[in-house]
């Protein structure tokens, strides 16, 4: 298989020299470019698109502060004229007003991952979930999901459609734990947590038409 071409935009150095060492000693992936990034966040679109033109990268790995109204424009205007690009957005914080606009973001890029830079804190990690979106599926950190499952305009809620067993996991979930550590909490093999993490998220958001949905920091 080929190489997997990543493209950085981070906006704090200590970071963006992080993520391009571990990248560079992954034989798998081939770093392309490693931006600044405010150039993402504030920067002009036109010159975005541009630099995702010339580099072609399979995935754009975003490191941001906070993921904000202007956020949510950029990756849609991305997603527009480069759907084959698969997005790994990466966010010190949120701002909870642009968690909807995400959620219709994320119905229309059905592979990428929204997480919390303090979700991830091991090298393989960052490999694994490029892999991830490569192969087609969605990671969504258990605090943004959380969000994400809050009562629609119409009032109603979809957690309220879980049984008792998959809303115990959903708990668990949103507090941060992995697949594994749930499994080993509830006495259940890990593929039963996994198939009703799938579930959850099929019911919860039903709209994303997911093929290989996967939620959280569900590093086993």
């Amino acid at each position: 298989m080929d190489r997997v071409k990543v493209l950085i935009v981070e906006d704090q150095e200590v970071m963006r020299e992080a993520y391009k060492t571990v990248l560079t000693l992954e034989p798998s992936i081939g770093l392309v470019g490693v931006r600044n990034g405010s150039f993402f966040a504030m920067g002009d679109i036109e010159d975005i698109k541009k630099t995702l033109l010339d580099k072609r990268p399979h995935v754009l790995l975003v490191g941001i502060k906070s993921i904000g109204p202007r956020t949510i424009e950029v990756l849609e205007a991305v997603n527009q004229d480069f759907p084959d690009i698969s997005i790994v957005l990466l966010a010190k914080s949120y701002d909870p007003e642009s968690m909807t606009k995400l959620k219709t973001f994320a119905r229309k890029n059905t592979r990428g991952a929204y997480l919390l830079k303090s979700s991830v804190d091991k090298a393989s990690e960052i490999i694994r979930i490029i892999k991830d979106v490569m192969r087609g599926q969605i990671i969504v950190d258990p605090q943004i999901f959380t969000n994400l499952m809050h009562p629609d305009e119409t009032g109603g809620s979809h957690s309220s459609e879980l049984p008792p067993g998959e809303l115990e996991i959903l708990n668990w979930l949103a507090m941060g734990y992995k697949n594994s550590t749930i499994a080993q909490m509830l006495c259940l093999e890990l593929e039963t947590v996994e198939r009703h993490i799938s579930n959850i998220y099929g019911k919860l958001i039903d709209d994303f038409q997911l093929k290989h949905p996967r939620v959280g920091t569900a590093f086993s």
